[in-house]
């Protein structure tokens, strides 16, 4: 990776970070993610969306994630809950998460009644269009 990083965005949405749980099997063999993980990945979504206002590049890039969680969500596994934000932005940032060929992410504890939920991200692109 000799090529020097573009940042492509950096903001902090104000939501709870949600876990990414096992999708669930009916009966019948649909498999359909849960209602929680589902409503998360799009609120972050849409909210990233609109804070990045351009098409998905095809780019590999490196993500930074920083987790402000409330005590009760500091349990969470910090894998999970990467994966719910990169499921959450196919489609917004990137075309597909295997675009992601670096994560460096927090669990931050949330102190005080002024202190909310949140999430802060950095995504920089390689401009090397998906190469391995």
């Amino acid at each position: 990776m000799n090529q020097k990083p573009e940042m492509l965005i950096s903001g902090t949405e104000f939501i709870e970070a949600v876990s990414k749980k096992r999708p669930r099997v009916l009966r019948s063999g649909h498999a359909y993610t849960p209602k929680d993980t589902k409503l998360f990945e799009t609120q972050f979504g849409n909210a990233v969306r609109c804070r990045f206002g351009r098409k998905p590049v095809p780019d590999n890039v490196h993500v930074v994630i920083d987790f402000y969680l409330s005590p009760k969500r500091m349990r969470s596994d910090l894998d999970n809950l990467i994966k719910s934000v990169l499921d959450a932005l196919n489609g917004v940032i990137w075309l597909d998460d295997r675009q992601v060929h670096g994560v460096f992410a927090f669990k931050n504890k949330i102190t005080g009644k002024a202190d909310k939920p949140r999430i802060s991200y950095v995504v920089l692109s390689y401009g090397n269009k998906g190469e391995k």
